[in-house]
């Protein structure tokens, strides 16, 4: 009985030292960025994500995947479905941790990957829309009305609208 328990032990401490936790995913996937092994910090991300819901490296982890996937620096995912990608891990962090310090630039994030990468302009126009009457007084406000105003427009007509304006 008593080598039973101390084999049990053994195997305890073993997988114990083994098994990964959020810190130690996180604290990778930051070696990982800084080395600019993207993919692999990228994989680290998404398994907090999805093994941890309720890390509380969780709100840092969607802002830095929602921005690498916008980057598209995971090359093997298809460009539409990187952008969609972006769009989901921005709305997350927004709609789970609405008072975060990223909270306001993930909402303009979703508006802009919308209006400009996957051509939703009708979803963008809410969502900027939504920002300003959330933030007003953001430093990405007259962005957000700026986008807003010129939804559709090919980015040559804006130049040449502004040009006249001056």
């Amino acid at each position: 009985m008593k080598n039973i328990i101390v084999v049990a032990l053994i195997l305890i401490s073993i997988i114990a030292c083994n098994s990964e936790n959020d810190q130690s995913l996180y604290d990778n996937a930051g070696k990982f960025s800084k080395e600019q092994k993207f993919n692999e910090a990228m994989k680290n991300y998404e398994k907090i994500i999805n093994e941890f819901p309720e890390s509380k490296y969780k709100a840092e982890v969607l802002f830095e995947l929602g921005k690498m996937f916008q980057a598209r620096m995971d090359k093997a995912t298809p460009e539409i479905k990187s952008y969609e990608k972006s769009k989901k891990y921005f709305a997350m962090l927004y709609k789970e941790f609405p008072k975060n310090k990223n909270a306001a630039s993930s909402l303009f994030m979703v508006g802009f990957i919308q209006a400009n990468l996957l051509n939703q302009l009708d979803s963008a126009k809410i969502i900027y829309n939504k920002f300003l009457k959330e933030f007003p007084n953001h430093p990405m406000a007259e962005s957000a009305k700026a986008e807003v105003e010129n939804l559709g427009v090919p980015p040559e007509e804006i130049i040449f609208k502004e040009e006249s304006a001056k």
